[in-house]
């Protein structure tokens, strides 16, 4: 069995592409950017010390806002993990973050729609393609209506249109399932996203805030995209959250298992409002992306809580404790800093 695995040099993609390999799937991965490929390498080299099953990758250079590209690479697979999206919280971006994806997934589903209609796709969403209740307290699912709202990001509107153009997909006959993960944790993209929270409290970081939200291992959300296409578990969408947590007990976690001092300075609603207007003015001055934007920091202070129970109760799936991975994680970093 053949699978097409689009973003294959990110978080999600990577650690897929490592667990269909393992799997005896065979493995198309999608990428714009050559270089982007050894991260996706030093991501099978944390579980894969031969490094045998990186050399099995299809690698195929292309670009999902170009029709023929997508053509050339559905060509002979049996399913579709779609988790290449633009991810950003920077008001700059705003206009192309919704239109860029919601126009990949378009094309992506299109080309399946046309010729292609027997292969099924497991889409990347995210929790924030959720909607929100009025009642910050009360536990998200997945039967939760999207709301327009002026809270709602760039980000969290291009994961919900992307989610629209695959349910109309899904109305029109191709098989579908959508999951919606937490922040994810994982090791290798410590640059990037959730990744920098280990590289910045390994550099000794003294603030922490108290809002709550979702957080899910890597692993797991690539698990879980697996099993519902072997469960044949389509027309459904599954919110992947190990578990809700404080961003303190999050940073103190990390913290502890890289041998650092626990964040000891609160940021509160106030304070977190000035540092991203002082972030963005920075931004402005130096033309350098600003380390907290607006959507950043108001969720790093709201507490969100998600139910990520229903694919244990349709599935034998289990969640891994996060206190169990992030130490692990953490002597990763260790190691490629020492």
């Amino acid at each position: 069995m053949k699978a097409l695995v689009t973003g294959g040099t990110g978080l999600v993609g990577s650690h897929l592409c490592f667990h269909l390999l393992q799997k005896g799937y065979g493995v198309k991965a999608l990428f714009r950017k050559q270089e982007r490929k050894a991260l996706t390498k030093k991501v099978f080299s944390y579980y894969d010390t031969t490094n045998s099953l990186f050399s099995k990758i299809e690698w195929v250079k292309g670009d999902l806002l170009y029709i023929q590209d997508i053509e050339e690479v559905v060509r002979g697979v049996d399913v579709v993990f779609h988790t290449a999206a633009m991810v950003s919280f920077d008001p700059e971006d705003a206009e192309k973050i919704i239109r860029y994806n919601e126009d990949i997934t378009n094309n992506l589903v299109a080309v399946l729609k046309e010729k292609h209609a027997q292969v099924p796709i497991i889409h990347c969403s995210s929790i924030a393609a959720i909607g929100k209740p009025t009642n910050f307290t009360a536990l998200i699912n997945e039967d939760i209506q999207w709301t327009d709202s002026p809270n709602n990001s760039p980000y969290a509107i291009s994961k919900f249109l992307s989610e629209l153009v695959v349910w109309r997909a899904a109305e029109e006959g191709l098989k579908v399932s959508i999951v919606n993960p937490g922040i994810i944790l994982g090791p290798g993209f410590w640059n990037e996203g959730s990744g920098k929270l280990f590289t910045t409290y390994l550099k000794g970081f003294p603030f922490y805030t108290e809002g709550v939200n979702g957080f899910v291992d890597v692993n797991d959300v690539a698990k879980a995209m697996i099993l519902l296409t072997e469960n044949k578990l389509y027309s459904e969408r599954f919110i992947l959250v190990e578990n809700n947590y404080s961003y303190r007990e999050i940073f103190n976690m990390i913290c502890d298992a890289l041998g650092k001092k626990r964040p000891h300075i609160k940021i509160g609603k106030l304070a977190s409002e000035i540092f991203w207007r002082l972030e963005f003015l920075r931004s402005k001055i130096t033309g350098a992306k600003p380390l907290i934007t607006k959507e950043t920091a108001k969720s790093a202070v709201n507490r969100t809580m998600y139910d990520g129970t229903k694919i244990l109760k349709k599935t034998h799936f289990q969640y891994t404790p996060l206190a169990q991975s992030i130490p692990i994680y953490a002597e990763l970093l260790k190691k490629e800093m020492s």
